[in-house]
């Protein structure tokens, strides 16, 4: 493919091989980059597929995901962030991603657990984002936390969610013995330099008929659409194959029930997961 640079030997961080494989530069515009001349630059595994960011250490001076809400309306963030919130849930159920990634969620869980039963389950949203998948989800049979750094989210959270507890920070600030029946992390994984960290700190949070759900961008985005979709650019360290993250499942402890593919009704292309404790 005429979009990759030149080889280059890399130790993928997941299978560990050291291998040589093409890299691709993107060179469309980043609105999220705090310097737009710097360009994102991926290396490809050749075991597993996984795309890996070429980090460097200025990387905070190019991108903060703190500051993505503020990038997108350095004027006036909480306004743009309610229209934005607005904007989605109102979307007709065919043109909806998180009508899609409810649905698909609803139909695990129907299989999965006991519908009869009348224990009331929780779920934990970590990245909880704008909360529209909360908003949507949530029903009287469901309690939910939700955890989200961004302040100006966590304000916005907080008032279309008033029964919802809502913690502003990282799985680190979570500091509770509870356990949940389900924990999400939509579109969350690829924003994380070592995943394995949030992963094993799910580990405590999680009971051995628990399930954890996982969504990242699909590495297909690059095949299919070539390397400026929107699954690459800064703030997106790794973008998975279903190889490598399967891989990175078994190497923090989780046993991979089903994994599968799919084209959103956005157009992105989605890789997702159900997981459990071995």
């Amino acid at each position: 493919m005429s979009s990759f640079d030149k080889n280059t030997i890399i130790i993928c961080p997941i299978c560990l091989d050291k291998n040589e494989k093409n890299s691709f530069t993107v060179t469309r515009g980043d609105i999220f980059a705090i310097k737009n001349s710097k360009k994102a630059k991926y290396f490809i595994c050749s075991t597993c597929g996984l795309m890996i960011l070429d980090d460097d250490e200025k990387y905070q001076d190019i991108y903060s995901d703190l500051g993505h809400y503020h990038s997108a309306d350095e004027v006036d963030p909480k306004s743009f962030i309610k229209k934005r919130f607005e904007t989605i849930i109102n979307l007709p159920k065919d043109k909806s991603d998180n009508f899609q990634r409810i649905d698909r969620i609803n139909r695990f869980l129907n299989n999965y657990f006991n519908q009869s039963s009348s224990i009331r389950k929780n779920i934990l949203d970590i990245g909880g984002g704008l909360g529209v998948f909360i908003y949507n989800f949530l029903k009287p049979e469901w309690s939910a936390t939700i955890i989200e750094p961004v302040p100006s989210v966590y304000d916005h959270l907080q008032e279309i969610l008033p029964n919802v507890k809502i913690i502003n920070g990282y799985l680190s600030d979570l500091k509770s013995n509870q356990t949940f029946d389900l924990i999400t992390l939509n579109r969350v994984l690829e924003h994380t330099h070592d995943p394995s960290l949030i992963l094993n700190g799910c580990q405590k949070y999680l009971k051995e008929s628990s399930l954890l759900y996982i969504e990242v961008p699909d590495s297909l985005s690059f095949y299919n659409d070539g390397k400026n979709n929107e699954a690459f650019g800064y703030g997106h360290y790794h973008v998975y194959s279903s190889m490598s993250l399967k891989l990175l499942m078994e190497k923090t402890g989780y046993l991979t029930l089903t994994t599968c593919q799919t084209t959103e009704p956005s157009g992105k292309f989605t890789l997702y997961g159900f997981f459990k404790k071995k």
